[in-house]
């Protein structure tokens, strides 16, 4: 899993009132942060309104049987910014469109972010372009995050996403590796690292 930056997340002032915080993408209780990201949000004046607003959309989705946990099985990279995606089936077709499968997806770095809380993402709508629920690990409702539009003509450039986790591991251990290398040199002789064993006139 790639890391994220909290305040990154931010592109704006924190939206929060005494219970929830949000970014305008997300809206999640704060007793799951921790208290650096709690002092962090709390830095900045409350701002109701828009919680207030959302208040009908909380209850609503806090009370929808949960289909199933978003598990990404594919990621879309742009320029823009990365996007988890995965495929599910409804098991019926609607009459206006041309396929049973649906693909929800969000943003990388707030599934990377939500599962940081120890929450997971639920799909509580047969509707891979609406909100999905947060649920902490006791199995509490504990906030909402909006997915991402994805059009049918990317869903073809997408890679897989353990694929692309297990390349991102390769990537860390090349650079532990090269890291643990470099520690091995002693000092530079004609613009050149040398190393012990070089260093010991060995073979």
């Amino acid at each position: 899993m790639s890391n994220f930056n909290f305040k990154s997340l931010f592109s704006e002032t924190p939206i929060h009132n005494s219970e929830y915080f949000s970014n305008k993408h997300f809206l999640i209780k704060k007793s799951t942060l921790k208290k650096s990201q709690i002092d962090f949000i709390n830095s900045f004046p409350f701002d109701t309104q828009l919680i207030q607003s959302l208040s009908k959309t909380l209850e609503n989705e806090s009370r929808k049987p949960i289909i199933t946990e978003f598990v990404p099985q594919t990621i879309l990279e742009d320029t823009e910014y990365t996007t988890l995606i995965m495929e599910l089936d409804r098991g019926y077709k609607p009459y206006n469109e041309s396929t049973s499968k649906i693909y929800p997806a969000i943003k990388e770095e707030y599934y990377n972010f939500i599962l940081s809380l120890k929450c997971k993402i639920f799909i509580v709508n047969n509707d891979s372009v609406n909100t999905l629920a947060v649920y902490n690990s006791n199995n509490e409702f504990v906030g909402i995050v909006l997915p991402i539009r994805v059009k049918d003509c990317d869903i073809p450039n997408a890679h897989n996403y353990i694929e692309y986790l297990n390349n991102l591991k390769l990537e860390q251990e090349a650079k532990e590796l090269a890291k643990q290398n470099s520690k091995k040199c002693l000092y530079i002789k004609d613009n050149k690292a040398i190393g012990a064993i070089e260093n010991s006139g060995m073979d």
